[in-house]
């Protein structure tokens, strides 16, 4: 096995750095047998082309090449899979095709700059050897002059080339985000963490994908309230009504217990219908004894009265 891989940091702020070293040591393995290049591999009797960050492999082996026990591999995999999303696995009844998310973020970028930049300066190097020759005499792709003529070229070898209309493009013109939104996104990734920290004692590992889920979040939560008819010019209700969404989503332990912003994402539907089904609740209770609901905004708390906190519901919501 030659070659080298990436190891960031980051890796030490998992929960599982300091408690079990045994899936430390599992995952550099993951990484460490994963292709670099694309290679055929076998996957359930028949020839697969693994990409980059892809191999074959099956628990008894794995236990074999590690030390680890077979029953631990299948739950650290697992584990992998499903709470941390570092893998994704395909089972056979021979094997299984294991996917490192993100190999091409976290391994390939500077290998693939360099791969990039010697094939330009080849390509480069090329054209500055080429003589030029009669661009009539020579039937390239690239001519695009309306009638092409020149002594030089015998008349039986004279290129007529009818330049095309070029085609409008339908495909939208990716924008890049405003500083206003650079901002709110900064924001709402700290109330987040300050969160996940408030829930589980530990810092949590932010990821691209991560960055992305948010943009979505904060997107949905905007089209909440242009339904409702509230302006999204103010950071600071679109703030409030993340950690308002937040608030109600730790209530549900599952959500709690497996608390991501992707987790929060895919969950968006069922966690804003529970916040309706709340507010539908004080409605009735309105006129006897409220209690206090609290709200999370801006990491801090703030306790309402149930009528205070449906006109708030309201305004965020």
């Amino acid at each position: 096995m030659e070659g080298w891989i990436k190891l960031y940091r980051s890796i030490a702020a998992k929960a599982y750095y300091k408690k079990d070293s045994e899936r430390v040591h599992l995952w550099i393995h993951l990484l460490i047998s994963a292709a670099h290049t694309g290679k055929e591999e076998m996957f359930g009797g028949k020839p697969v082309f693994c990409k980059p960050g892809q191999f074959t492999t099956g628990r008894k082996q794995l236990a074999e090449e590690t030390g680890i026990n077979e029953s631990k591999i299948e739950r650290i995999l697992t584990y992998f899979e499903k709470t941390e999303q570092q893998i994704e696995q395909q089972k056979s009844n021979v094997n299984r095709l294991i996917t490192i998310t993100n190999w091409a973020e976290f391994q390939l970028s500077e290998q693939e700059i360099g791969q990039q930049l010697n094939n330009e300066r080849t390509t480069t190097e090329q054209q500055l050897n080429t003589p030029k020759e009669c661009i009539e005499c020579n039937n390239d792709k690239n001519v695009n002059n309306n009638s092409l003529q020149s002594n030089d070229c015998p008349p039986e070898e004279k290129i007529v080339v009818e330049e095309k209309p070029k085609k409008k493009s339908t495909r939208k013109k990716k924008t890049e985000p405003s500083d206003k939104d650079t901002q709110l996104n900064s924001e709402a990734r700290k109330i987040f963490e300050a969160r996940y920290l408030r829930e589980t004692r530990e810092k949590y590992y932010w990821t691209g994908k991560d960055g992305g889920n948010m943009t979505n979040i904060i997107n949905a939560l905007k089209h909440q309230r242009t339904e409702k008819g509230l302006s999204n010019e103010s950071n600071t209700d679109i703030l409030a009504a993340l950690s308002m969404f937040i608030n109600i989503a730790v209530k549900d332990e599952w959500i709690k217990k497996k608390l991501s912003v992707s987790i929060l994402f895919s969950q968006f539907n069922e966690i804003v219908a529970r916040a309706k089904a709340e507010e539908q609740e004080r409605r009735k209770q309105k006129g006897g004894n409220y209690g206090t609901s609290e709200q999370n905004i801006d990491n801090g708390s703030v306790s309402q009265s149930s009528e205070e906190a449906s006109k708030d519901y309201k305004k965020r919501f």
